[in-house]
């Protein structure tokens, strides 16, 4: 769908903004984050409450797993919205993103990431014509994107992700075995687990200035 010009009539101003249709997945933060966190401890605890049988161990195994997967599938939500600007306001929808508050963004791919207080939203053009426009539109008001990486690289996560998995078998294993390797999956789980939540985070890439590189 084109942006089209509408009235912001609302205001009583009389001036015309540009109004761009466009699809806004929003992700909770929280949410996202408590999933990352009842994951390592369900790895833990399952293979443990297996291993022993024990009715209570089961009932929580059965909580952290189903409350890890509650959590990270309704972190996300996605719905039709309007963005525009108003009186050099950005308002997605009925949200109004103020240029002097903290909020920054980042252009990713098709679409732009909003990094608000409450979550991360990604704005989507309905039509690729107007990924132009929705890049203008909102760096009219919240000024040029930011980059960000992750802290760590690509070569450092699967080995923290494959130092996860290894974890699970070795405590697997070792429960089923009676081995003294159970304890060290155990480890290797919470290691494993820590490590690539850490190195999968973003942040800032800030290039370096000529004495830094020097």
């Amino acid at each position: 769908m084109k942006a089209e010009r509408v009235d912001v009539g609302p205001l009583g101003s009389g001036r015309r903004a540009t109004s761009l249709e466009v699809l806004a997945t929003y992700y909770n933060i929280r949410r996202i984050r408590v999933g990352q966190l009842l994951i390592p401890l369900a790895a833990i605890v399952t293979p443990l409450a297996t291993h022993l049988m024990a009715p209570l161990g089961l009932l929580a195994s059965v909580i952290l797993s189903g409350g890890a997967i509650w959590s990270f599938v309704s972190a996300r939500s996605r719905r039709a919205a309007n963005l525009c600007v108003r009186n050099h306001v950005l308002h997605l929808g009925p949200r109004a993103i103020h240029p002097a508050s903290s909020f920054t963004w980042s252009w990713r791919g098709d679409r732009a990431i909003l990094f608000l207080s409450e979550g991360n939203v990604a704005v989507r053009a309905r039509s690729q014509s107007d990924m132009g426009e929705l890049e203008a539109t909102i760096r009219s008001t919240l000024g040029s994107p930011l980059k960000y990486r992750r802290r760590g690289s690509f070569s450092t996560r699967v080995i923290a992700a494959s130092t996860f998995f290894v974890g699970l078998m070795l405590t697997g294993l070792g429960f089923a075995y009676n081995s003294f390797i159970a304890p060290l999956g155990l480890l290797l789980i919470v290691f494993g687990g820590a490590a690539l939540g850490a190195f999968s985070q973003k942040i800032l890439d800030i290039p370096a200035t000529r004495s830094q590189r020097d």
